[in-house]
């Protein structure tokens, strides 16, 4: 059993590197036919691209990281803002609006 799977393994690898050799050969065929200027075009927009992928994915970075000080400066801020809890009135007090002052309430004066 052990012999019928290498024999598979080496007639698969063997139709592999037969299709690979095929591939080559019609890649290094099309590439004789083609002008040199052409050539080097071609490897000149992929140096350039590959060259310019780490630039815009660091653009990218910069630009998320930015947003990100932003919003926690914005917290920051917010929370700086924010009232202190010995400022805010208790459920106890309530703020008169026309005599300008805090009045104390009972729990039984705001049930009524």
């Amino acid at each position: 059993m052990l012999r019928n799977i290498s024999q598979f393994l080496y007639s698969v690898g063997r139709q592999y590197g037969q299709q690979g050799r095929r591939v080559l050969d019609r890649f290094t065929a099309g590439l004789s036919r083609t002008p040199l200027p052409r050539v080097l075009i071609v490897l000149a927009a992929i140096a350039l691209v590959l060259s310019l992928l780490p630039f815009v994915l660091m653009l990218i970075l910069a630009a998320m990281l930015f947003r990100l000080s932003l919003h926690l400066m914005g917290v920051r801020r917010m929370q700086e803002a924010r009232v202190q809890p010995q400022q805010r009135p208790s459920a106890y007090e309530a703020y008169d609006a026309q005599a300008g002052q805090q009045n104390k309430l009972r729990w039984h004066d705001q049930q009524r």
